[in-house]
Protein backbone atom coordinates (compact mmCIF):
# COMPACT_ATOMS: atom_id res chain seq x y z
CA UNK A 1 0.00 0.00 0.00
CA UNK A 2 1.70 3.22 -0.93
CA UNK A 3 1.94 6.15 1.59
CA UNK A 4 3.74 9.23 2.03
CA UNK A 5 6.00 9.76 4.80
CA UNK A 6 7.44 12.54 6.33
CA UNK A 7 8.92 13.07 9.67
CA UNK A 8 5.37 12.09 12.03
CA UNK A 9 2.31 11.92 9.24
CA UNK A 10 1.41 9.77 6.14
CA UNK A 11 -0.76 9.89 3.23
CA UNK A 12 -1.92 7.77 1.41
CA UNK A 13 -1.74 7.62 -2.12
CA UNK A 14 -1.14 6.03 -5.75
CA UNK A 15 1.78 6.04 -7.65
CA UNK A 16 5.56 5.94 -6.77
CA UNK A 17 7.69 9.46 -7.33
CA UNK A 18 9.57 11.90 -5.07
CA UNK A 19 6.92 15.00 -4.32
CA UNK A 20 8.86 17.81 -3.06
CA UNK A 21 12.04 17.93 -0.76
CA UNK A 22 12.53 15.64 2.24
CA UNK A 23 9.12 13.67 1.20
CA UNK A 24 9.19 10.94 -0.79
CA UNK A 25 6.59 8.82 -2.25
CA UNK A 26 6.93 4.99 -1.64
CA UNK A 27 4.93 1.38 -1.43
CA UNK A 28 5.74 -0.46 1.80
CA UNK A 29 3.90 -3.95 2.86
CA UNK A 30 0.99 -3.03 5.54
CA UNK A 31 1.90 -4.65 8.69
CA UNK A 32 0.03 -7.01 9.59
CA UNK A 33 -1.53 -5.47 12.83
CA UNK A 34 -2.49 -1.95 11.03
CA UNK A 35 -5.92 -1.75 10.77
CA UNK A 36 -7.12 1.03 7.86
CA UNK A 37 -10.66 3.04 7.56
CA UNK A 38 -13.31 3.67 4.68
CA UNK A 39 -10.16 5.93 3.22
CA UNK A 40 -7.55 3.70 3.01
CA UNK A 41 -5.82 5.81 5.76
CA UNK A 42 -4.35 3.58 9.32
CA UNK A 43 -6.50 4.00 11.66
CA UNK A 44 -5.55 1.58 14.32
CA UNK A 45 -4.61 -1.88 15.01
CA UNK A 46 -5.76 -5.40 14.76
CA UNK A 47 -4.77 -6.55 18.36
CA UNK A 48 -7.49 -3.59 19.03
CA UNK A 49 -4.46 -1.89 21.28
CA UNK A 50 -6.01 1.85 22.19
CA UNK A 51 -3.96 3.63 19.59
CA UNK A 52 -6.27 4.90 17.10
CA UNK A 53 -4.61 8.15 16.80
CA UNK A 54 -0.63 6.51 16.42
CA UNK A 55 0.31 4.08 14.31
CA UNK A 56 3.88 3.04 13.92
CA UNK A 57 5.40 1.43 10.69
CA UNK A 58 8.97 0.25 9.85
CA UNK A 59 10.96 0.13 6.59
CA UNK A 60 14.36 -0.46 5.53
CA UNK A 61 15.98 -1.31 1.89
CA UNK A 62 19.24 1.05 0.11
CA UNK A 63 17.22 1.93 -2.78
CA UNK A 64 17.76 5.38 -4.21
CA UNK A 65 15.37 8.16 -5.40
CA UNK A 66 15.41 10.03 -8.70
CA UNK A 67 14.43 13.44 -9.27
CA UNK A 68 11.73 12.92 -12.01
CA UNK A 69 11.30 8.98 -11.99
CA UNK A 70 10.24 6.69 -9.89
CA UNK A 71 11.54 5.30 -6.47
CA UNK A 72 13.67 2.51 -7.85
CA UNK A 73 13.28 0.51 -4.22
CA UNK A 74 11.87 1.09 -0.85
CA UNK A 75 14.01 4.30 0.85
CA UNK A 76 15.56 3.66 4.20
CA UNK A 77 13.60 5.45 7.18
CA UNK A 78 13.96 4.12 11.15
CA UNK A 79 11.05 3.15 12.98
CA UNK A 80 8.43 6.62 12.45
CA UNK A 81 5.40 7.74 14.45
CA UNK A 82 2.47 9.37 12.40
CA UNK A 83 -0.26 11.69 14.70
CA UNK A 84 -3.29 12.75 13.44
CA UNK A 85 -4.44 16.22 13.83
CA UNK A 86 -7.74 16.33 16.25
CA UNK A 87 -10.59 18.23 15.46
CA UNK A 88 -12.91 18.61 18.31
CA UNK A 89 -16.54 20.51 17.47
CA UNK A 90 -17.76 21.25 20.93
CA UNK A 91 -21.46 22.72 20.63
CA UNK A 92 -25.13 23.19 21.74
CA UNK A 93 -28.19 22.69 19.76
CA UNK A 94 -31.43 23.71 21.09
CA UNK A 95 -34.24 21.53 18.64
CA UNK A 96 -31.08 19.85 16.16
CA UNK A 97 -30.73 22.24 13.54
CA UNK A 98 -27.25 23.49 14.19
CA UNK A 99 -26.42 19.42 15.61
CA UNK A 100 -27.11 19.14 11.60
CA UNK A 101 -24.56 21.75 11.22
CA UNK A 102 -22.03 20.41 13.61
CA UNK A 103 -22.12 17.45 11.99
CA UNK A 104 -21.69 18.67 8.31
CA UNK A 105 -18.56 20.59 9.82
CA UNK A 106 -17.53 17.43 11.17
CA UNK A 107 -18.52 15.80 7.85
CA UNK A 108 -15.91 18.24 6.53
CA UNK A 109 -13.16 17.59 8.45
CA UNK A 110 -13.02 14.01 8.58
CA UNK A 111 -13.00 13.81 5.32
CA UNK A 112 -9.72 15.69 5.09
CA UNK A 113 -6.63 13.22 5.34
CA UNK A 114 -4.38 12.94 8.12
CA UNK A 115 -7.48 14.51 10.49
CA UNK A 116 -9.97 12.64 13.23
CA UNK A 117 -12.82 14.35 14.74
CA UNK A 118 -14.94 14.88 18.08
CA UNK A 119 -18.02 15.87 18.52
CA UNK A 120 -19.29 17.10 21.15
CA UNK A 121 -22.91 17.76 22.87
CA UNK A 122 -23.26 20.74 25.46
CA UNK A 123 -26.10 19.10 27.09
CA UNK A 124 -29.94 20.61 27.82
CA UNK A 125 -27.94 22.20 30.97
CA UNK A 126 -25.12 23.55 29.66
CA UNK A 127 -23.01 20.41 30.65
CA UNK A 128 -20.42 18.32 28.83
CA UNK A 129 -20.68 14.65 28.65
CA UNK A 130 -18.11 12.63 30.75
CA UNK A 131 -14.32 12.98 29.13
CA UNK A 132 -15.36 16.16 27.08
CA UNK A 133 -13.19 18.31 29.01
CA UNK A 134 -10.81 15.74 28.31
CA UNK A 135 -10.97 15.72 24.81
CA UNK A 136 -10.98 19.58 24.74
CA UNK A 137 -7.49 19.48 26.09
CA UNK A 138 -5.87 16.99 23.49
CA UNK A 139 -7.90 18.97 20.62
CA UNK A 140 -5.41 20.33 18.13
CA UNK A 141 -8.39 22.52 16.72
CA UNK A 142 -11.32 23.78 18.82
CA UNK A 143 -14.30 24.58 16.60
CA UNK A 144 -17.62 26.20 18.72
CA UNK A 145 -21.36 25.81 17.56
CA UNK A 146 -24.28 27.12 19.15
CA UNK A 147 -27.42 28.38 17.65
CA UNK A 148 -27.91 32.43 17.40
CA UNK A 149 -30.34 33.41 20.09
CA UNK A 150 -31.49 37.16 21.14
CA UNK A 151 -28.47 37.80 19.13
CA UNK A 152 -26.05 36.09 20.97
CA UNK A 153 -25.10 32.13 21.67
CA UNK A 154 -27.61 29.49 23.84
CA UNK A 155 -27.46 30.15 27.42
CA UNK A 156 -26.68 26.64 27.39
CA UNK A 157 -23.12 27.77 25.78
CA UNK A 158 -22.37 30.25 27.76
CA UNK A 159 -22.39 28.14 30.85
CA UNK A 160 -19.82 26.03 29.11
CA UNK A 161 -18.40 28.86 27.95
CA UNK A 162 -18.19 30.50 31.79
CA UNK A 163 -16.72 26.92 33.04
CA UNK A 164 -14.02 27.38 30.81
CA UNK A 165 -12.63 29.46 32.88
CA UNK A 166 -10.86 26.62 34.61
CA UNK A 167 -8.50 25.94 31.70
CA UNK A 168 -7.98 29.63 30.66
CA UNK A 169 -6.12 29.81 34.44
CA UNK A 170 -3.40 27.48 33.04
CA UNK A 171 -3.78 28.95 29.55
CA UNK A 172 -4.54 24.63 28.42
CA UNK A 173 -5.71 26.21 25.23
CA UNK A 174 -3.40 28.74 23.86
CA UNK A 175 -2.46 28.33 20.52
CA UNK A 176 -4.72 25.47 19.67
CA UNK A 177 -7.09 26.77 16.37
CA UNK A 178 -9.95 27.94 17.13
CA UNK A 179 -13.20 28.61 14.65
CA UNK A 180 -16.69 28.74 14.96
CA UNK A 181 -20.30 28.79 13.79
CA UNK A 182 -24.27 29.22 13.85
CA UNK A 183 -27.38 28.87 13.03
CA UNK A 184 -30.36 31.24 13.30
CA UNK A 185 -34.00 31.41 12.07
CA UNK A 186 -33.48 34.59 9.85
CA UNK A 187 -31.36 35.54 7.60
CA UNK A 188 -29.48 37.67 9.13
CA UNK A 189 -30.27 37.33 12.50
CA UNK A 190 -27.42 38.91 14.29
CA UNK A 191 -25.60 36.12 13.50
CA UNK A 192 -22.62 37.91 13.60
CA UNK A 193 -22.50 38.58 16.95
CA UNK A 194 -22.61 35.53 17.85
CA UNK A 195 -19.62 34.84 16.24
CA UNK A 196 -17.63 37.73 17.50
CA UNK A 197 -18.42 36.41 20.56
CA UNK A 198 -16.62 32.80 19.96
CA UNK A 199 -13.90 34.59 18.95
CA UNK A 200 -13.35 36.57 21.96
CA UNK A 201 -14.03 33.11 23.91
CA UNK A 202 -10.76 31.89 21.79
CA UNK A 203 -8.96 34.83 22.21
CA UNK A 204 -9.51 34.97 25.88
CA UNK A 205 -7.49 31.19 25.78
CA UNK A 206 -4.82 32.04 23.74
CA UNK A 207 -6.04 30.31 20.29
CA UNK A 208 -5.46 31.14 16.92
CA UNK A 209 -8.58 31.70 14.81
CA UNK A 210 -9.92 29.94 11.32
CA UNK A 211 -12.17 32.06 9.32
CA UNK A 212 -14.53 30.47 6.70
CA UNK A 213 -12.22 31.33 3.71
CA UNK A 214 -15.06 31.21 1.37
CA UNK A 215 -15.81 33.81 -0.72
CA UNK A 216 -19.66 35.36 -0.99
CA UNK A 217 -22.33 34.27 -3.33
CA UNK A 218 -23.34 37.84 -3.93
CA UNK A 219 -23.58 38.28 -7.90
CA UNK A 220 -26.88 38.83 -9.65
CA UNK A 221 -27.22 35.00 -10.64
CA UNK A 222 -26.32 33.78 -7.60
CA UNK A 223 -29.04 31.48 -5.72
CA UNK A 224 -29.69 30.57 -2.27
CA UNK A 225 -28.16 27.12 -1.82
CA UNK A 226 -24.89 28.90 -3.67
CA UNK A 227 -22.19 28.35 -1.01
CA UNK A 228 -21.75 30.82 1.51
CA UNK A 229 -24.60 32.55 0.38
CA UNK A 230 -24.85 34.19 3.94
CA UNK A 231 -21.48 35.60 3.06
CA UNK A 232 -19.81 35.04 6.47
CA UNK A 233 -15.79 35.39 6.66
CA UNK A 234 -15.35 34.43 10.41
CA UNK A 235 -16.84 31.37 10.42
CA UNK A 236 -19.97 29.34 9.29
CA UNK A 237 -23.27 30.70 9.51
CA UNK A 238 -26.81 28.49 8.50
CA UNK A 239 -30.34 29.56 8.01
CA UNK A 240 -32.83 27.12 9.27
CA UNK A 241 -36.64 28.85 9.07
CA UNK A 242 -38.51 29.44 11.92
CA UNK A 243 -41.07 26.60 10.98
CA UNK A 244 -38.44 24.07 9.59
CA UNK A 245 -38.12 20.64 11.15
CA UNK A 246 -34.34 19.54 10.99
CA UNK A 247 -34.77 17.56 8.51
CA UNK A 248 -35.66 20.57 6.41
CA UNK A 249 -32.91 23.19 7.33
CA UNK A 250 -30.50 24.42 7.34
CA UNK A 251 -30.93 24.18 3.90
CA UNK A 252 -28.72 21.96 1.43
CA UNK A 253 -26.01 25.23 0.71
CA UNK A 254 -25.32 25.99 4.25
CA UNK A 255 -24.28 22.58 5.22
CA UNK A 256 -21.72 22.43 2.27
CA UNK A 257 -20.48 25.76 3.62
CA UNK A 258 -20.40 24.15 7.08
CA UNK A 259 -18.68 21.03 5.02
CA UNK A 260 -16.29 23.38 3.14
CA UNK A 261 -15.23 25.15 6.40
CA UNK A 262 -14.50 21.92 8.55
CA UNK A 263 -12.38 21.20 5.47
CA UNK A 264 -10.41 24.45 5.91
CA UNK A 265 -10.16 24.14 10.18
CA UNK A 266 -9.18 20.26 9.53
CA UNK A 267 -6.60 21.00 6.38
CA UNK A 268 -4.51 24.20 8.76
CA UNK A 269 -4.55 21.92 11.78
CA UNK A 270 -3.02 18.94 9.68
CA UNK A 271 -0.59 21.54 7.91
CA UNK A 272 0.41 23.02 11.60
CA UNK A 273 0.81 19.75 13.17
CA UNK A 274 4.65 18.72 12.35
Amino acid sequence: MPFYLNCRRLFPTSGLRPVGPGLLQFSVAKPDNVRTGESGLPVGFADGADRPARVMLETGGSGRDSEAGPVSSTPVFSTKEWEMARITIVYHSGYGHTLKQAEAVRAGAGSVPGAETVLIAVDAEGNLPEGGWEALAAADAIVFGAPTYMGGPSWQFKKFADASSKPWFSQAWKDKIGAGFTNSASLNGDKLATLHYFFTLAMQHSMIWIGTGLMPSNRKAAQRNDVNYLASFSGAMAQSPSDASPDEGPLPGDLETANLFGQRVAGYAVKTKG
